[in-house]
Protein backbone atom coordinates (compact mmCIF):
# COMPACT_ATOMS: atom_id res chain seq x y z
CA UNK A 1 0.00 0.00 0.00
CA UNK A 2 1.31 3.84 -0.81
CA UNK A 3 1.86 5.74 2.32
CA UNK A 4 -1.68 7.84 1.94
CA UNK A 5 -3.82 4.21 1.07
CA UNK A 6 -4.62 6.41 -2.34
CA UNK A 7 -3.67 5.38 -6.16
CA UNK A 8 -1.00 7.30 -7.11
CA UNK A 9 0.33 7.89 -10.52
CA UNK A 10 3.56 6.05 -11.86
CA UNK A 11 5.72 7.79 -14.43
CA UNK A 12 7.88 5.69 -16.79
CA UNK A 13 11.68 6.69 -17.25
CA UNK A 14 10.82 9.03 -20.04
CA UNK A 15 8.14 10.86 -18.07
CA UNK A 16 5.02 9.24 -19.54
CA UNK A 17 2.67 8.35 -17.08
CA UNK A 18 1.98 4.76 -17.23
CA UNK A 19 -1.28 2.62 -15.88
CA UNK A 20 -1.72 3.28 -12.14
CA UNK A 21 -2.78 -0.03 -10.20
CA UNK A 22 -5.92 -1.26 -9.70
CA UNK A 23 -7.70 0.07 -6.87
CA UNK A 24 -10.04 -1.85 -4.28
CA UNK A 25 -11.80 0.83 -2.10
CA UNK A 26 -12.85 -1.05 0.47
CA UNK A 27 -11.93 -5.04 1.81
CA UNK A 28 -13.06 -6.94 5.08
CA UNK A 29 -11.30 -9.92 5.79
CA UNK A 30 -13.34 -11.62 8.87
CA UNK A 31 -11.02 -14.19 10.75
CA UNK A 32 -8.24 -12.24 9.76
CA UNK A 33 -5.85 -14.60 11.39
CA UNK A 34 -2.28 -12.72 10.50
CA UNK A 35 -3.83 -10.94 7.22
CA UNK A 36 -2.62 -13.82 4.67
CA UNK A 37 -5.37 -12.04 2.56
CA UNK A 38 -4.31 -8.89 2.45
CA UNK A 39 -0.54 -10.16 1.20
CA UNK A 40 -2.46 -12.07 -1.34
CA UNK A 41 -4.05 -9.11 -2.89
CA UNK A 42 -0.87 -7.39 -2.82
CA UNK A 43 0.93 -9.48 -4.63
CA UNK A 44 -1.33 -9.33 -7.43
CA UNK A 45 -0.85 -5.46 -6.63
CA UNK A 46 -4.18 -4.22 -5.59
CA UNK A 47 -3.86 -1.00 -3.83
CA UNK A 48 -6.08 -1.06 -0.81
CA UNK A 49 -8.02 1.92 0.06
CA UNK A 50 -9.51 0.77 3.13
CA UNK A 51 -8.66 -2.77 4.68
CA UNK A 52 -11.01 -3.82 7.45
CA UNK A 53 -9.71 -6.59 9.69
CA UNK A 54 -12.06 -8.74 11.74
CA UNK A 55 -9.73 -10.78 14.24
CA UNK A 56 -9.70 -11.58 18.20
CA UNK A 57 -5.87 -13.61 18.46
CA UNK A 58 -3.78 -10.46 19.32
CA UNK A 59 -0.84 -12.89 18.92
CA UNK A 60 -1.95 -12.44 14.84
CA UNK A 61 -3.08 -8.76 15.12
CA UNK A 62 0.30 -7.67 16.33
CA UNK A 63 2.13 -9.36 13.39
CA UNK A 64 -0.54 -7.60 10.95
CA UNK A 65 0.01 -4.36 12.51
CA UNK A 66 3.47 -4.63 12.24
CA UNK A 67 3.52 -5.67 8.33
CA UNK A 68 0.28 -3.36 7.49
CA UNK A 69 0.20 -0.44 10.02
CA UNK A 70 -2.76 0.95 8.59
CA UNK A 71 -5.29 -2.17 8.78
CA UNK A 72 -8.28 -1.12 10.63
CA UNK A 73 -8.96 -3.60 13.26
CA UNK A 74 -12.99 -4.08 14.05
CA UNK A 75 -12.74 -6.62 16.54
CA UNK A 76 -14.72 -9.91 17.03
CA UNK A 77 -17.28 -11.10 14.24
CA UNK A 78 -20.10 -11.70 16.58
CA UNK A 79 -19.94 -8.34 17.74
CA UNK A 80 -19.20 -6.29 14.15
CA UNK A 81 -21.79 -3.83 12.83
CA UNK A 82 -21.98 -2.91 9.47
CA UNK A 83 -23.52 0.21 9.71
CA UNK A 84 -20.21 2.55 9.51
CA UNK A 85 -18.77 0.32 7.44
CA UNK A 86 -18.44 1.81 3.42
CA UNK A 87 -19.30 -0.18 0.30
CA UNK A 88 -17.33 -3.24 0.58
CA UNK A 89 -15.89 -4.48 -2.53
CA UNK A 90 -14.24 -7.72 -1.44
CA UNK A 91 -15.03 -9.96 1.55
CA UNK A 92 -13.00 -12.27 2.43
CA UNK A 93 -12.52 -15.26 5.38
CA UNK A 94 -11.75 -18.34 6.54
CA UNK A 95 -14.12 -19.67 8.74
CA UNK A 96 -13.35 -21.80 11.93
CA UNK A 97 -12.98 -24.86 10.65
CA UNK A 98 -12.52 -26.84 14.04
CA UNK A 99 -15.96 -28.74 13.98
CA UNK A 100 -15.65 -29.54 10.42
CA UNK A 101 -11.92 -31.05 9.97
CA UNK A 102 -11.33 -34.64 10.21
CA UNK A 103 -8.54 -33.72 13.54
CA UNK A 104 -11.12 -32.20 15.34
CA UNK A 105 -14.59 -32.69 17.09
CA UNK A 106 -16.48 -33.49 13.86
CA UNK A 107 -20.09 -31.56 15.66
CA UNK A 108 -20.32 -29.24 12.91
CA UNK A 109 -22.36 -26.42 12.82
CA UNK A 110 -23.13 -27.33 16.60
CA UNK A 111 -19.20 -26.56 17.61
CA UNK A 112 -16.88 -23.64 16.97
CA UNK A 113 -17.75 -23.75 12.82
CA UNK A 114 -21.20 -22.51 13.45
CA UNK A 115 -19.01 -18.81 13.27
CA UNK A 116 -20.24 -19.47 9.46
CA UNK A 117 -23.46 -18.24 9.92
CA UNK A 118 -21.30 -14.53 11.25
CA UNK A 119 -19.84 -14.46 7.98
CA UNK A 120 -23.33 -15.19 6.35
CA UNK A 121 -24.44 -12.44 8.15
CA UNK A 122 -21.93 -9.69 7.42
CA UNK A 123 -22.29 -11.06 3.40
CA UNK A 124 -26.18 -10.38 3.57
CA UNK A 125 -25.47 -6.84 5.07
CA UNK A 126 -22.94 -5.65 3.17
CA UNK A 127 -23.54 -7.09 -0.48
CA UNK A 128 -20.33 -7.18 -1.73
CA UNK A 129 -19.06 -7.31 -5.39
CA UNK A 130 -16.98 -10.22 -4.75
CA UNK A 131 -16.93 -12.29 -1.92
CA UNK A 132 -14.51 -15.52 -0.64
CA UNK A 133 -14.63 -18.28 2.13
CA UNK A 134 -12.35 -21.04 2.58
CA UNK A 135 -12.66 -24.17 4.85
CA UNK A 136 -11.53 -27.71 5.13
CA UNK A 137 -12.62 -30.65 3.11
CA UNK A 138 -15.83 -31.93 5.02
CA UNK A 139 -18.82 -34.18 4.98
CA UNK A 140 -20.86 -33.21 2.01
CA UNK A 141 -23.96 -32.74 4.47
CA UNK A 142 -21.88 -29.52 5.93
CA UNK A 143 -20.38 -28.65 2.67
CA UNK A 144 -24.02 -28.60 0.73
CA UNK A 145 -25.14 -26.23 3.91
CA UNK A 146 -22.83 -23.46 2.83
CA UNK A 147 -23.22 -24.18 -0.85
CA UNK A 148 -27.11 -23.49 -0.05
CA UNK A 149 -26.28 -20.29 2.24
CA UNK A 150 -23.53 -18.74 -0.27
CA UNK A 151 -25.41 -19.87 -3.40
CA UNK A 152 -22.09 -20.90 -5.41
CA UNK A 153 -20.62 -24.90 -5.56
CA UNK A 154 -16.74 -24.94 -4.12
CA UNK A 155 -13.82 -25.42 -5.64
CA UNK A 156 -11.45 -27.05 -4.50
CA UNK A 157 -7.57 -26.60 -4.62
CA UNK A 158 -4.81 -28.30 -3.21
CA UNK A 159 -1.47 -26.02 -2.34
CA UNK A 160 0.96 -28.55 -3.41
CA UNK A 161 0.32 -27.36 -6.67
CA UNK A 162 1.59 -24.07 -5.35
CA UNK A 163 4.21 -24.92 -2.40
CA UNK A 164 5.68 -28.06 -1.07
CA UNK A 165 3.11 -28.68 1.52
CA UNK A 166 -0.36 -31.14 0.43
CA UNK A 167 -3.28 -28.91 1.97
CA UNK A 168 -6.54 -29.59 0.40
CA UNK A 169 -9.06 -26.74 1.21
CA UNK A 170 -12.39 -25.85 -0.80
CA UNK A 171 -12.88 -22.22 -1.72
CA UNK A 172 -16.90 -20.68 -2.05
CA UNK A 173 -16.29 -17.50 -4.24
CA UNK A 174 -18.50 -15.81 -6.52
CA UNK A 175 -14.74 -14.30 -8.57
CA UNK A 176 -15.18 -16.39 -12.14
CA UNK A 177 -11.87 -18.39 -11.57
CA UNK A 178 -10.10 -20.37 -14.50
CA UNK A 179 -9.19 -23.69 -12.93
CA UNK A 180 -7.09 -24.20 -16.12
CA UNK A 181 -4.65 -22.03 -15.59
CA UNK A 182 -3.76 -23.73 -12.12
CA UNK A 183 0.06 -23.89 -11.73
CA UNK A 184 2.03 -26.83 -10.95
CA UNK A 185 4.75 -26.39 -8.22
CA UNK A 186 7.62 -29.18 -8.73
CA UNK A 187 9.04 -27.57 -4.73
CA UNK A 188 9.57 -30.58 -2.10
CA UNK A 189 10.09 -30.27 1.60
CA UNK A 190 14.00 -30.48 0.65
CA UNK A 191 13.63 -27.13 -1.46
CA UNK A 192 12.33 -25.57 1.74
CA UNK A 193 15.11 -26.95 3.94
CA UNK A 194 17.26 -25.83 1.12
CA UNK A 195 18.74 -29.33 0.78
CA UNK A 196 20.15 -30.85 -2.07
CA UNK A 197 17.68 -33.71 -3.86
CA UNK A 198 19.32 -36.89 -3.45
CA UNK A 199 16.49 -39.02 -5.32
CA UNK A 200 13.68 -37.95 -7.83
CA UNK A 201 11.58 -36.06 -6.35
CA UNK A 202 8.08 -36.82 -6.37
CA UNK A 203 4.99 -34.90 -6.36
CA UNK A 204 3.09 -36.27 -3.20
CA UNK A 205 3.98 -36.90 0.25
CA UNK A 206 6.60 -40.09 0.35
CA UNK A 207 6.08 -41.69 3.80
CA UNK A 208 8.54 -44.40 5.36
CA UNK A 209 6.40 -47.38 5.92
CA UNK A 210 5.92 -48.81 9.56
CA UNK A 211 8.77 -51.18 9.30
CA UNK A 212 11.28 -48.59 8.00
CA UNK A 213 14.14 -48.29 10.65
CA UNK A 214 15.92 -44.81 10.41
CA UNK A 215 19.05 -44.00 11.31
CA UNK A 216 19.02 -40.80 14.11
CA UNK A 217 22.02 -39.10 16.16
CA UNK A 218 22.07 -40.31 19.64
CA UNK A 219 23.07 -36.88 20.74
CA UNK A 220 21.29 -33.40 19.92
CA UNK A 221 24.14 -31.01 18.13
CA UNK A 222 23.86 -26.90 17.72
CA UNK A 223 23.99 -26.70 13.96
CA UNK A 224 24.94 -22.98 14.02
CA UNK A 225 27.29 -23.57 16.54
CA UNK A 226 29.29 -26.40 14.76
CA UNK A 227 28.99 -24.27 11.58
CA UNK A 228 31.08 -21.42 13.16
CA UNK A 229 32.98 -24.14 14.80
CA UNK A 230 34.33 -25.94 11.56
CA UNK A 231 34.42 -22.24 9.82
CA UNK A 232 36.81 -21.24 12.18
CA UNK A 233 38.80 -23.78 11.01
CA UNK A 234 38.91 -23.55 7.53
CA UNK A 235 42.20 -22.65 6.73
CA UNK A 236 42.12 -25.01 3.13
CA UNK A 237 40.35 -24.60 -0.01
CA UNK A 238 37.57 -26.77 -0.71
CA UNK A 239 39.16 -28.28 -3.60
CA UNK A 240 42.12 -29.33 -1.35
CA UNK A 241 39.86 -30.69 1.57
CA UNK A 242 37.55 -32.59 -1.42
CA UNK A 243 40.63 -33.86 -2.56
CA UNK A 244 42.22 -35.26 0.98
CA UNK A 245 38.77 -36.61 1.98
CA UNK A 246 37.62 -37.93 -0.82
CA UNK A 247 34.34 -36.06 -0.58
CA UNK A 248 32.65 -34.09 -4.12
CA UNK A 249 33.09 -30.28 -3.53
CA UNK A 250 29.32 -29.72 -3.33
CA UNK A 251 29.33 -31.82 -0.49
CA UNK A 252 32.15 -30.16 1.41
CA UNK A 253 30.76 -26.51 -0.06
CA UNK A 254 27.64 -27.61 2.49
CA UNK A 255 30.20 -28.45 5.49
CA UNK A 256 31.31 -24.55 5.71
CA UNK A 257 28.03 -23.03 5.45
CA UNK A 258 26.51 -20.82 7.93
CA UNK A 259 23.24 -20.37 6.66
CA UNK A 260 20.42 -23.30 6.33
CA UNK A 261 22.26 -24.88 3.63
CA UNK A 262 24.92 -26.16 6.43
CA UNK A 263 25.44 -30.01 6.21
CA UNK A 264 27.07 -31.72 9.29
CA UNK A 265 29.77 -33.99 7.85
CA UNK A 266 28.90 -37.49 7.44
CA UNK A 267 31.15 -40.31 10.29
CA UNK A 268 33.20 -41.44 7.15
CA UNK A 269 34.51 -37.86 6.54
CA UNK A 270 34.51 -36.46 10.12
CA UNK A 271 37.85 -38.00 11.59
CA UNK A 272 40.06 -37.23 8.17
CA UNK A 273 38.46 -33.53 8.23
CA UNK A 274 39.82 -33.07 11.58
CA UNK A 275 43.12 -34.33 10.66
CA UNK A 276 43.79 -32.14 7.41
CA UNK A 277 42.42 -28.68 9.49
CA UNK A 278 44.04 -30.07 12.59
CA UNK A 279 41.27 -29.80 15.08
CA UNK A 280 42.19 -31.20 18.07
CA UNK A 281 39.24 -30.63 20.30
CA UNK A 282 37.37 -33.52 20.51
CA UNK A 283 33.92 -31.79 21.65
CA UNK A 284 31.83 -33.06 18.69
CA UNK A 285 33.14 -36.28 17.70
CA UNK A 286 30.36 -38.24 19.69
CA UNK A 287 27.64 -35.68 18.28
CA UNK A 288 28.79 -36.20 14.82
CA UNK A 289 29.75 -39.86 14.35
CA UNK A 290 27.44 -42.04 16.90
CA UNK A 291 23.46 -42.96 16.02
CA UNK A 292 21.09 -45.40 16.91
CA UNK A 293 18.44 -46.89 14.79
CA UNK A 294 14.34 -45.61 15.25
CA UNK A 295 11.33 -47.39 14.26
CA UNK A 296 8.65 -45.32 11.89
CA UNK A 297 5.40 -45.83 12.75
CA UNK A 298 2.27 -44.73 11.63
CA UNK A 299 0.89 -43.23 14.42
CA UNK A 300 0.59 -39.25 13.11
CA UNK A 301 2.64 -37.98 15.87
CA UNK A 302 5.78 -40.53 14.90
CA UNK A 303 5.71 -40.45 11.31
CA UNK A 304 8.93 -39.38 9.30
CA UNK A 305 8.40 -37.60 5.83
CA UNK A 306 11.00 -37.81 3.07
CA UNK A 307 12.69 -34.66 1.93
CA UNK A 308 11.71 -35.45 -1.89
CA UNK A 309 7.99 -35.32 -1.00
CA UNK A 310 5.80 -32.54 -0.30
CA UNK A 311 5.11 -31.95 4.02
CA UNK A 312 1.35 -32.92 4.90
CA UNK A 313 -0.99 -30.32 6.18
CA UNK A 314 0.90 -27.69 8.38
CA UNK A 315 -1.81 -27.63 11.61
CA UNK A 316 -1.74 -25.35 14.74
CA UNK A 317 0.54 -28.10 16.40
CA UNK A 318 3.68 -27.64 14.68
CA UNK A 319 5.76 -26.37 17.23
CA UNK A 320 7.96 -28.62 19.77
CA UNK A 321 7.07 -31.97 19.74
CA UNK A 322 4.50 -32.04 17.26
CA UNK A 323 6.57 -30.65 14.67
CA UNK A 324 6.79 -33.28 11.54
CA UNK A 325 10.03 -35.81 11.64
CA UNK A 326 11.71 -35.19 7.76
CA UNK A 327 14.47 -37.55 7.14
CA UNK A 328 16.81 -37.30 4.22
CA UNK A 329 17.06 -41.45 4.75
CA UNK A 330 20.06 -41.13 6.58
CA UNK A 331 19.40 -37.50 9.24
CA UNK A 332 16.57 -36.24 10.90
CA UNK A 333 15.09 -32.51 10.66
CA UNK A 334 12.81 -30.52 12.03
CA UNK A 335 10.62 -27.26 10.46
CA UNK A 336 11.35 -23.61 12.07
CA UNK A 337 9.00 -21.12 11.50
CA UNK A 338 10.78 -19.50 8.52
CA UNK A 339 10.52 -23.10 6.67
CA UNK A 340 6.35 -23.01 7.42
CA UNK A 341 6.46 -19.10 5.94
CA UNK A 342 7.63 -21.07 2.92
CA UNK A 343 5.07 -23.85 2.85
CA UNK A 344 2.63 -21.44 3.60
CA UNK A 345 4.02 -19.12 0.62
CA UNK A 346 4.31 -16.26 2.88
CA UNK A 347 7.01 -13.93 2.91
CA UNK A 348 10.01 -14.83 4.68
CA UNK A 349 10.13 -13.16 8.55
CA UNK A 350 6.72 -12.24 8.40
CA UNK A 351 6.09 -13.40 11.66
CA UNK A 352 8.98 -13.04 13.08
CA UNK A 353 8.02 -10.60 15.67
CA UNK A 354 5.88 -13.25 17.07
CA UNK A 355 7.43 -15.93 19.76
CA UNK A 356 7.98 -19.26 18.01
CA UNK A 357 5.04 -21.46 19.71
CA UNK A 358 2.97 -18.41 18.30
CA UNK A 359 4.26 -18.54 14.92
CA UNK A 360 3.88 -22.21 14.27
CA UNK A 361 0.34 -21.60 15.41
CA UNK A 362 -0.93 -18.86 13.01
CA UNK A 363 0.69 -20.41 10.64
CA UNK A 364 -0.79 -23.29 10.60
CA UNK A 365 -3.98 -21.24 11.09
CA UNK A 366 -2.82 -19.10 7.92
CA UNK A 367 -4.07 -19.45 4.17
CA UNK A 368 -1.51 -20.23 1.52
CA UNK A 369 -1.06 -16.93 0.51
CA UNK A 370 -0.39 -18.17 -3.46
CA UNK A 371 -3.63 -19.88 -3.97
CA UNK A 372 -5.41 -17.03 -2.56
CA UNK A 373 -3.39 -14.74 -4.81
CA UNK A 374 -4.31 -17.29 -8.07
CA UNK A 375 -7.85 -17.05 -6.76
CA UNK A 376 -8.02 -12.93 -6.66
CA UNK A 377 -6.12 -12.36 -9.58
CA UNK A 378 -9.38 -12.87 -11.49
CA UNK A 379 -11.06 -9.97 -10.21
CA UNK A 380 -11.67 -7.99 -13.22
CA UNK A 381 -9.35 -5.44 -12.45
CA UNK A 382 -9.96 -2.51 -14.88
CA UNK A 383 -13.41 -2.57 -12.95
CA UNK A 384 -11.05 -0.84 -10.54
CA UNK A 385 -8.18 1.17 -12.38
CA UNK A 386 -8.30 4.48 -11.09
Amino acid sequence: MTEDNTTTNVQLENGSPAFAKPVLPAVLSLFDGMSCGQIALNKNEFEIKEYYASEIDNHAINVTQHNYPKTKQVGSIVELKTDNLPKIDLLIGGSPCQSFSNAGLRNGFDGKSKLFYEYVRILKETKPTYFLLENVKMKKEWQDIISKELGVEPIEICSSLFSAQQRKRLYWTNINVDLSRLPKSNNVIADVLDLPIKNKRENKILMSKSDFKVKVRKNYIDKKELALFLRSYKTKTINEISIFCNAPKTMVEHWFRTDNSFSIPDTEYWFKLKEFLEIEDCKYDKAVTEFELKNNSFDMAKRIYHIDGKHPTLTTLTGGGQRKTITDGNEMFYLNPEHCEKLQTVPLGYTKTASERQRFRMLGNGWTVDVISFILSFIPQSQYCG
